[in-house]
């Protein structure tokens, strides 16, 4: 259990465009509001940590974009969310009735367990209102969800909405506690174990799927730590990756998600935009018996950075049988 929190819960904001979530969000994250009306590109997200019942709860929220565009991006977010806020604005109809359409996209991309919380935004509008409480009350209690009216301006229900969301997060942990243990959806990893391509290699283990995977990881941390804007091209290149969405999985659940880096995925301009290099829990000694393997391959990324995995990995094996001392290349 990691010291700094009991649980680690990750929320999602999705709706229309122009709805609020940004400055829900911001409200309860910084206890603020701008007035202005700035559109989310892409994804961002925030981090609050609560206590609820003696335990300390880390909420990262991510905040969508609403608009159809970005679809493609936030769709990946749902998988690994364990709540989701839907968010309309109550001066605006069409906003409430496209609701069922976020639900669905819920029910295509999010888990069956994943916990759900309808919110109506901008209460404070009361001249303006165009659906009153008792018709989304209505909606939310047919479907079978908690409803909630909120105002990021005036911080109306903001700490309430997402203080209940994490209580009946925490309230179906606690009734599932096997499932607490099990490791939260990932991007499948392309293919079996890695087969070495050198008879002089026999001795040296196979890597198996998660260790590819932490060699993917190392990848992006050590792309972030060369460059703040990571292409696309470039990034597809590097894991081994044959299409856009394959990788905005794969960073979002195996590195955002993961701690590994954080950032922003900027589909208009095709690239990963870098804010934070973490690296938590990622290094060669965790992966038990390719350690002198991985700690070669690790030693050697600024050389290597600009060939595909396959020849890293190689390279990386071929260092270790015949125990040359890297040091000579730093």
């Amino acid at each position: 259990m990691n010291p700094e929190y009991d649980y680690l819960f990750k929320l999602l904001l999705i709706g229309d465009s122009g709805v609020g979530k940004s400055c829900l969000l911001l409200r309860f994250s910084d206890d603020s509001y701008i007035e202005s009306y700035i559109s989310t590109i892409g994804v961002d997200f925030k981090i609050r940590t609560v206590e609820q019942d003696g335990k300390t709860v880390k909420l990262q929220i991510w905040d969508t974009a609403g608009q159809e565009r970005f679809r493609t991006i936030t769709s990946s977010y749902y998988r690994g969310a364990h709540g989701i806020i839907i968010v309309y604005d109550v001066t605006d109809e069409e906003s409430f009735n496209n609701v069922k359409q976020w639900l669905s996209e819920i029910d295509r991309y999010a888990s069956d367990s994943v916990n759900k919380l309808l919110v109506g935004n901008k209460c404070d509008l009361a001249a303006n209102r165009a659906v009153p409480y008792e018709t989304a009350k209505a909606f939310a209690d047919e479907i079978g969800i908690p409803f909630m009216e909120t105002s990021a301006k005036d911080a109306t229900n903001v700490e309430q909405a997402f203080m209940a969301m994490a209580a009946s997060i925490k309230d179906r942990m606690a009734s599932q506690p096997a499932a607490n243990n099990a490791r939260p959806p990932t991007v499948q990893i392309r293919g079996q174990p890695v087969p070495q391509k050198n008879g002089n290699t026999g001795s040296t283990p196979q890597l198996l799927p998660d260790q590819v995977l932490k060699l993917k990881q190392l990848t992006v941390l050590t792309l972030a730590e060369i460059n703040k804007v990571l292409p696309y091209d470039l990034l597809m290149v590097e894991l081994d990756i044959t299409n856009v969405r394959e990788l905005e999985d794969f960073l979002i659940n195996e590195c955002m998600y993961a701690g590994i880096v954080r950032g922003k995925l900027d589909q208009l301009k095709r690239c990963f935009q870098v804010q934070i290099k973490a690296g938590r829990d990622l290094r060669p000694g965790q992966l038990g018996n390719m350690m002198h393997t991985l700690d070669n391959w690790y030693r050697l990324r600024s050389i290597f950075i600009s060939s595909s995995l396959d020849p890293r990995i190689l390279c990386s094996v071929l260092l270790e049988d015949l125990k040359l001392d890297v040091r000579i290349f730093e």
